[in-house]
């Protein structure tokens, strides 16, 4: 008897546990959402803080962003209303999303006016290796794979154990500077603004003369988003470049004067992308068209965080990088690294030998990371004028190699 009564008590409590469930559903006291566990769900801090509460909001990489802008017609609508920098960039960014024909302008003169006959004995090649765009792979080439018809000459103070030596030629002369064999003696991820007021100096005291020279300033380029995202993944596993210099006109580093540290520490492992995006002083911000662009146009880095004075910059920044870019002889583009082989070679007359390597870290940092759509709108506002630069250069590579090989 007592056994029976104990099972019929265990069933009653079961009943009684079954309709509280379903009570509380119905009345929504409990939620069970199917997508809590799914890989492609992602909690957001909305105000770029812890909450108490967390939405489950779905992410997609940058390409499923591009794909869903193709088809979401109000997705396309909330990118174009957003607020940006110059007028034009609703547009320019709807070109960049969906992949349309770009039409730029370029100074036909300037063009023209591009040096030629790159001689290895007398000239120098200066590159300008901007952060994630495949730049230390390619320098990684240059130093293994590149044909030249004589074997480096080093200067009797260096030695390798003591870091990058000079690859001077037989006539003792530089014929180029890079990371592979120079190592950042500019700077590190020296601009263009720095470059042009270290480069000459440097290299007289390096060859011990001054003497007449051709510098030919050359760059890469990469998808300007991924690679914003790209920083982003590398600045939280690797490093943030805190010795990089931001020196300008007469002032030697604006790093702690008009540009603050965003966050300290050597990795920022515990940056979210949403904090990482918050930082105003941050430096991925326009980074390519910043360090391209002769920053002495716009009062250096004063005011930096200053949203009106970069409102004033952002004009005389883009089209100073789209010139300076357009003066370099040479550039090439992350994304085809065939055609910039080919272009390199047609250039300066050196040749690649094959390589079957690629830059598998780079291309993968970026195009991995997830985003809400608040993200996705965020990243496309501080990569504005990188993607105006990006489609211009883009343009323009192709228009030179279809030029050189006699095509239109």
């Amino acid at each position: 008897m007592a056994k029976l009564i104990q099972r019929k008590c265990v069933a009653t409590c079961c009943f009684l546990l079954g309709c509280l469930c379903i009570y509380l559903a119905l009345t929504n006291h409990f939620k069970i959402d199917q997508n809590f566990y799914r890989p492609d769900t992602h909690y957001v801090d909305e105000d770029y803080s812890l909450l108490s509460e967390r939405d489950v909001i779905k992410t997609y990489t940058l390409k499923e962003f591009k794909e869903k802008v193709r088809t979401d017609k109000e997705l396309l609508a909330r990118v174009k209303e957003q607020d940006y920098l110059l007028p034009e960039s609703k547009l320019v960014i709807e070109t960049y999303l969906l992949g349309l024909p770009y039409t730029f302008k370029y100074d036909s003169e300037l063009e023209e006016q591009r040096q030629q006959n790159y001689d290895i004995m007398s000239d120098v090649m200066i590159f300008l290796h901007i952060q994630k765009t495949g730049g230390s792979h390619f320098n990684r080439r240059i130093h293994k794979d590149i044909e030249k018809h004589f074997d480096c000459l080093r200067m009797s103070s260096c030695l390798p154990k003591q870091g990058h030596c000079e690859c001077l030629n037989p006539n003792n002369n530089m014929w180029i500077y890079t990371m592979a064999y120079s190592g950042f003696k500019c700077g590190l991820h020296a601009d263009w603004t720095l470059l042009h007021a270290c480069v000459p100096g440097l290299i007289d005291d390096i060859e011990k003369k001054k003497r007449h020279r051709r510098y030919f300033y050359f760059t890469q380029l990469r998808d300007a988003v991924e690679r914003y995202l790209s920083e982003y993944n590398f600045q939280i596993n690797h490093n943030n470049w805190q010795g990089a210099q931001l020196g300008c006109g007469n002032l030697k580093n604006a790093k702690g004067i008009h540009v603050k540290r965003c966050f300290t520490g050597y990795k920022w492992v515990d940056v979210t992308l949403d904090k990482f995006m918050a930082c105003k002083d941050n430096l991925a911000t326009y980074r390519v068209t910043r360090m391209l662009a002769d920053l002495t146009l716009a009062g250096c880095y004063k005011n930096f965080t200053d949203h009106d004075t970069m409102k004033m910059r952002a004009p005389i920044w883009l089209e100073s990088a789209k010139r300076n870019l357009q003066s370099m002889e040479y550039f090439s583009l992350m994304e085809d690294e065939r055609a910039s082989d080919e272009l390199f070679t047609k250039t300066f007359g050196l040749l690649f030998k094959p390589s079957q390597e690629h830059s598998k870290s780079t291309t993968a940092g970026g195009a991995s990371i997830k985003m809400t759509e608040k993200q996705f709108l965020k990243v496309l506002q501080l990569s504005e004028l990188d993607i105006h630069l990006y489609l211009f250069g883009r343009g323009l590579f192709y228009q030179r190699l279809h030029r050189t090989n006699g095509t239109k």
